[in-house]
C-alpha cells in the first residue's frame, strides 16, 4: 500500500509541474504577453489565434486537474500538443531545442494521469494485469 501511496504522491507531483507549465503558457496568451504572442506568431498563427489558443489551453488545463474529468483533459492537452508539435516541423524548428519538449510534456502529463488514476492503471496495467479487478 505504501509503495501505491508514493506513486500517487508522485503522480500529483507531476501533474502539479504540468499543469503550472499549461497555466503559464496559456496565461501567457490570454493576457497577451509580449513573449507569448510573438512566439505563437512566428510559428505562422495570427495574433488574432493566441487569446484562443491560449482560453483552450486553461480549459483543458482545469479539466485534467480536476479528478473526475482529468482523462478528457489529458486527452485535450494531448491535442494541444500535437499541434504544437506540427506547428513546429512546418516550420523547421530544431528538433532537439523545439519539437521534443512538447513530446516530452505529453509523456508526463500521462505518467502522472497514470500514476494518480487507478482507473487508467486498470486499463493499461504494467505490472502484469495486478490492479485488474
Amino acid at each position: 500500500m505504501a509503495e501505491r501511496s508514493r506513486a500517487y504522491q508522485v503522480g500529483w507531483v507531476l501533474t502539479v509541474v504540468v499543469v503550472a507549465f499549461f497555466l503559464l503558457d496559456g496565461g501567457a496568451k490570454v493576457v497577451g504577453a509580449a513573449p507569448a504572442i510573438e512566439g505563437t506568431m512566428e510559428l505562422g498563427f495570427s495574433e488574432g489565434d493566441v487569446l484562443l489558443i491560449g482560453a483552450l489551453a486553461l480549459l483543458s488545463t482545469a479539466l485534467y486537474a480536476i479528478p473526475g474529468t482529468a482523462i478528457l483533459g489529458a486527452a485535450l492537452l494531448t491535442a494541444y500538443l500535437g499541434g504544437a508539435v506540427s506547428a513546429h516541423l512546418l516550420n523547421e524548428n530544431p528538433l532537439w531545442s523545439h519539437l521534443l519538449f512538447p513530446v516530452y510534456l505529453g509523456g508526463a502529463l500521462w505518467v502522472a494521469l497514470l500514476l494518480r488514476d487507478s482507473r487508467l492503471r486498470r486499463i493499461f496495467p504494467w505490472r502484469g494485469g495486478e490492479e485488474r479487478s
